[in-house]
């Protein structure tokens, strides 16, 4: 599965980085974009891995923050950083800059509208982090298993709502997508639910 979903990231990433856009084919119509969909699958096995590793700990208070924090950034920060240096260098400009600057942080998914274009698939990993920041909060919704029913099922209404209504004329038809929390926390609960 996981192989799966890292090829899914690996196309969308090529497909958001190249110059000359390919013309409309199956490659480019059906399958990427079908491929995607294996990055939500992704999601859940983050979340069940991230379970599995700290929730008795969170729970109990057995590890801090810091130490939690620390562990995340200092497995991902330094590739990615790499990643966006050579973007940058590639194509220097102000815009290209700010992107930069707001992707280091890791926490570029707080923006209303992330559409940060300087790693293709920069926005998972900014979703993933946005998890990472919650994690907490989502160790409380699962705290016990009508608890996590109950935090799954408004979750999943409240992906609803924000597709349904928040993308409409009234908010300027700004597209929710995968960008925001409130779209894919249904995934990151079911890994939690899982484990």
């Amino acid at each position: 599965m996981r192989a799966y979903a890292a090829v899914g990231i690996v196309l969308m990433h090529v497909l958001a980085n190249l110059m000359i856009k390919p013309s409309d084919n199956i490659l480019t119509c059906n399958v990427i974009p079908w491929l995607t969909n294996f990055t939500l699958l992704f999601m859940i096995i983050i979340s069940f891995s991230i379970f599995c590793g700290y929730y008795e700990r969170v729970k109990s208070g057995a590890i801090t923050p810091a130490r939690f924090y620390a562990k995340r950034y200092h497995r991902a920060w330094p590739f990615f950083a790499m990643m966006v240096m050579i973007s940058f260098v590639m194509e220097p400009s102000w815009s290209t800059f700010c992107q930069s600057f707001a992707d280091l942080t890791m926490c570029f998914n707080l923006l209303p509208n992330p559409n940060i274009e300087v790693i293709g698939v920069g926005w998972f990993l900014g979703t993933v982090f946005t998890f990472y920041m919650l994690f907490p909060f989502f160790v409380f919704l699962i705290d016990n298993k009508r608890r996590a029913i109950v935090s799954f099922i408004l979750s999943f209404i409240m992906a609803h709502i924000s597709i349904a209504y928040f993308e409409s004329e009234k908010f300027g038809m700004v597209p929710i997508d995968r960008h925001n929390i409130l779209v894919v926390a249904p995934f990151f609960l079911i890994g939690g639910i899982c484990y």
